[in-house]
């Protein structure tokens, strides 16, 4: 399997070491359609759970603990697709 089209795997530890982390292949209409379905999947579940934030508390099918995990799983995958999706020589 070519890395190049494969987000970074999360959850280096500090005593790993460093390795090059693969980047999008922007000349591949796949790999980019596949990072771009991503993006909208991380986007909407963390606009999913800002809806029900935004809701009466009586009307919330989350609570704050769950909102809390669930977007700030969402903010790290984002930053993982973005970091993913920059080219080597601007990180």
């Amino acid at each position: 399997m070519d890395m190049s089209h494969d987000p970074p795997p999360s959850g280096n530890s500090p005593s790993d070491p460093p390795r090059p982390c693969p980047h999008l292949d922007w000349t591949s209409p796949v790999a980019v359609a596949s990072w771009f379905a991503a993006l909208r999947a991380v986007l909407a579940d963390a606009h999913a759970v800002t809806l029900d934030l935004l809701r009466p508390l009586r009307e919330r099918e989350l609570g704050h603990v769950k909102h809390r995990e669930l977007y700030g799983e969402a903010e790290q995958a984002l930053d993982e697709l973005l970091a993913f999706a920059t080219p080597p020589d601007e990180r």
